[in-house]
């Protein structure tokens, strides 16, 4: 995670939570731990599941998370923003 990214968040006084997905039988879970909080999401995601954009994009899109992508090809795919 980059020291921006955290030192943005505690600019808002936010917590930054990391949830690890490096496998593709992780990505459900992650996500479902994603759903139960309410706050703006940046997935930072493990660039070798960055062919699975479509995927994580259509999850988040399902399970209503506001997520913010690190790649523009996400937001290509449908993503809200990078």
């Amino acid at each position: 995670m980059s020291q921006e990214l955290q030192a943005a968040a505690g600019d808002m006084r936010q917590e930054v939570f990391v949830l690890h997905a490096n496998h593709e039988r992780d990505i459900e879970a992650a996500f479902g731990a994603l759903v139960e909080r309410e706050q703006m999401r940046h997935l930072s995601l493990d660039p070798s599941l960055f062919s699975r954009r479509d995927r994580l994009v259509a999850l988040a899109s399902r399970h209503a998370v506001p997520a913010i992508y690190e790649w523009r090809e996400f937001a290509e795919a449908g993503g809200l923003m990078s």
